[in-house]
């Protein structure tokens, strides 16, 4: 049967009975504990792999922030060296342009 056709809804699985049906097949205490430890070590290797992931993401985020840190840094010196006091208030500066004899003012920000 083509499910892929127009109107046809996929089968429905009824995952209560394919509980029932590895109930029914005779698994033993011993092989449910086996799946258990099983399934808890793969979840244990996961949660490993996924810390070292967010490790790596926090090692770069730091080292994007010392960089922003050294680069601020740089800023406020050059600013202070070339004259201007407080970067932070350059928004507030009026820059006067000479455009062919017309005069244009302009506030940065």
């Amino acid at each position: 049967e083509d499910i892929s056709k127009a109107g046809n809804d996929p089968p429905k699985i009824d995952y209560l009975d394919r509980i029932r049906s590895t109930h029914d097949t005779g698994a033993t205490i011993d092989d449910l504990e086996r799946t258990t430890k099983r399934l808890k070590s793969t979840v244990d290797d996961l949660h490993t792999c996924l810390s070292a992931e967010v490790q790596k993401i926090d090692d770069e985020e730091r080292l994007i922030r010392d960089k922003l840190h050294n680069l601020e840094e740089k800023k406020q010196r050059y600013a202070t060296e070339h004259g201007i006091k407080n970067v932070n208030d350059i928004r507030d500066d009026l820059i006067e342009i000479n455009a062919g004899g017309n005069i244009i003012a302009v506030r940065r920000g």
